[in-house]
């Protein structure tokens, strides 16, 4: 060990002398270090003679494997630090970069990356990235900013067009916010080990896309897959994540209507809502062991869904979970040793039996439904699937109902006369001193709302079916979110003096509506040009015409309210005006026909969830401030930050 420091400390005294004496020869720093000085010169044509033995032996290998398989291509290798692809690979074999570039030193060849049958090298130092352009090799070739692939029309090129296949690079350790939304012609994506978290709307709309395969290494591998990731991509039909995943978001695989086949990953606790939404194929599924809650709407629009398996640690589930898919579900399979739920002649229980999540088709006899004794809450979607049933009874035990509960089908509703909540008259359901409107299921053209009634509850109108006319009482004050959700033939509504409380939710899934007329006495709100404002117009709360293609908020404006433009799908253009200031949550949530819009340099806040959520035309967000000025981009806009322009 001496004589090895005493060589180390004799090497370095040597490179002290020589250039100490070459300075004392009148030989600058720039002559030695400078870009076409003696060391840096000395240190391009090292990095060059590596590079040409990289090249050698990439040359080598592709060479063998064309020796052993005439169907090898080149085309499709990629490999990274772990892990190594190409089309003739076996199952059995493994491999990485270091098998390719063999005989090669680890940390030279930890730099480079094969992808799509192409050395690249990965670096931030500019000289030795222009050394290896000049050597024929690429360098940089995606834009991957502290581990994360960001959405740029750049990383679009990550895709083989022959094939559709995305191999994510080892490098990557996030997929970013929709980096591959809407990409054409995507037939599978490769995540590696090293990749921890795919961003919401990464994957966002890729209606080509049939396949998925994210690996893991031992106990490394992804770990969140976000919000809308895999949204409305129509041919995925299986899905298997390992046992690294821990989270998933909101509507990953919604409207994933090729799903057939899901493995969950047992470290997850929780399965947000809209998770399984519109996945029509699905037939089966087991919740594993670890899941703990999971959400409304999970399996919202499943209508193949045949069983389900509940697992021992399931603690809570959400009231409508099962909304609209349960008409065809026959088998419940809840563990045994589960301490929180039973399944009791076809219907799904709350332990204590105070209330219904899902009934199977087992449960239904006849066209007439009857709520057990003792249930104290009626969720929403619970019955809806069941065409089949005209009438339903409701015990003196029930003391909260939801709108959303009853079939569409629905004629007639029993209430127990000792029932101290509720009453059931003129195909309403009332509170027992009738100032709160629950149901009302009348299919006459016109209906009129007694005078008397103060609130409208949730989805109160939804089922009305043939209603044209709806006219409500001067007495009402509050109209509740989605109250006047469905009313697809109403197109002109008058609301009176005493409103007090209404916002964009109230109209979020409305059609039908043109216009709004609110008394000119009201001193909460106003309405023009089917918009309601604040009184002083200087918010605009909720936007309801369905019918124009554009629209322009007024100067003065210095707030849209929370949803308050959502669900108008119409929309086509959108003009914000230069006092605007605050732009809410959800704003525009779901304007499809939406392409373009600008946010003025006025703008200092934007909504912290969902301002362009579910805008699927979205292209182009201009913003006339600084970059990254505005806190949220993209804000949910499925395109990611590819959309995002700032003109500053």
């Amino acid at each position: 060990m001496k004589k090895r420091v005493e060589k180390g400390i004799t090497l370095i005294a040597l490179v002290i002398t020589i250039i100490v004496l070459l300075i004392l020869a009148s030989v600058t720093i720039s002559v030695l270090w400078g870009e076409n000085g003696m060391i840096t010169k000395a240190q391009e044509a090292n990095f060059k003679t590596e590079i040409a033995k990289i090249d050698e032996r990439f040359k080598i290998y592709l060479g063998e494997k064309k020796l052993q398989d005439q169907e090898f291509e080149k085309g499709t290798l990629n490999a990274g630090e772990t892990s190594l692809f190409y089309n003739t690979k076996k199952e059995s074999e493994t491999g990485s970069i270091y098998t390719v570039l063999s005989g090669m030193e680890k940390k030279i060849v930890k730099d480079f990356e094969i992808i799509k049958g192409e050395i690249f090298y990965f670096t931030q130092n500019k000289k030795e990235a222009q050394w290896a352009l000049e050597m024929g090799l690429k360098t940089n070739p995606y834009e991957i900013i502290d581990g994360v692939l960001i959405s740029s029309d750049k990383n679009l090129f990550l895709m083989d067009e022959g094939t559709g296949t995305i191999t994510i690079p080892e490098r990557v350790k996030e997929v970013g916010e929709g980096t591959f939304a809407k990409l054409e012609g995507m037939k599978k994506i490769i995540i590696p080990p090293t990749c921890k978290k795919i961003n919401a709307n990464a994957f966002n709309g890729n209606d080509t896309l049939e396949e998925v395969v994210i690996l893991s290494d031992g106990n490394k591998g992804l770990e969140t897959i976000a919000s809308y990731a895999f949204k409305d991509c129509v041919h995925l039909k299986t899905i298997s994540m390992p046992n690294t995943v821990k989270e998933l978001g909101y509507g990953v695989f919604w409207n994933c209507s090729a799903l057939v086949n899901v493995q969950l990953s047992n470290q997850i606790e929780v399965l947000y809502s809209h998770l399984f939404a519109n996945c029509v194929a699905l037939r089966e599924i087991k919740i594993p062991d670890g899941i703990k809650e999971i959400g409304g709407f999970l399996f919202q629009g499943a209508t193949s869904l045949t069983k389900i398996s509940l697992p021992r640690t399931l603690e809570k589930i959400d009231s409508n979970c099962f909304y609209d898919a349960t008409s065809s579900l026959e088998d419940i399979n809840l563990s045994s040793e589960n301490q929180h739920f039973i399944v009791e002649n076809g219907i799904l229980l709350l332990k204590n039996k105070t209330q219904m999540y899902v009934i199977t088709k087992q449960a239904i006899q006849g066209n007439t439904f009857t709520v057990p004794n003792g249930i104290t809450y009626i969720g929403s979607g619970v019955l809806m699937p069941f065409w089949n049933i005209k009438k339903v009874m409701i015990p003196e035990s029930v003391n909260e109902i939801d709108a959303g509960f009853f079939p569409w089908s629905i004629e007639e509703i029993e209430i127990s006369q000792s029932n101290p909540n509720y009453l059931s008259i003129n195909q309403q359901i009332l509170s027992k001193d009738k100032k709160i409107l629950y149901f009302c299921y009348s299919q006459a053209q016109t209906i009129t709302l007694e005078e008397g009634i103060e609130e409208l509850k949730g989805a109160a109108v939804e089922k009305c079916n043939n209603v044209n006319t709806l006219n409500f009482p001067s007495t009402l004050k509050k109209l509740e979110s989605h109250s006047l959700k469905g009313i697809y033939h109403v197109k002109n509504i008058k609301l009176g003096k005493n409103v007090e409380e209404i916002n964009g939710e109230t109209f979020q899934y409305n059609f039908g509506l043109q216009d709004i007329e609110i008394d000119s006495q009201n001193p909460n709100f106003m309405s023009e040009n089917g918009a309601i404002y604040t009184k002083d117009k200087t918010k605009i709360i909720a936007f309801v015409n369905n019918v124009v293609t554009r629209f322009e908020i007024p100067e003065g404006v210095k707030e849209i309210g929370d949803t308050a433009f959502s669900c108008r799908q119409q929309l086509k253009e959108i003009v914000l005006p230069q006092t605007l200031k605050i732009i809410g949550y959800a704003a525009f949530l779901s304007c499809r026909d939406l392409t373009r819009i600008e946010i003025p340099n006025s703008v200092e806040k934007m909504g912290d969830w969902g301002v362009f959520s579910e805008c699927s035309n979205l292209k182009e967000i201009i913003i006339d401030k600084e970059p990254n000025s505005l806190a949220g981009s993209p804000w949910d806009c499925i395109y990611g930050n590819r959309a995002v322009k700032w003109l500053r």
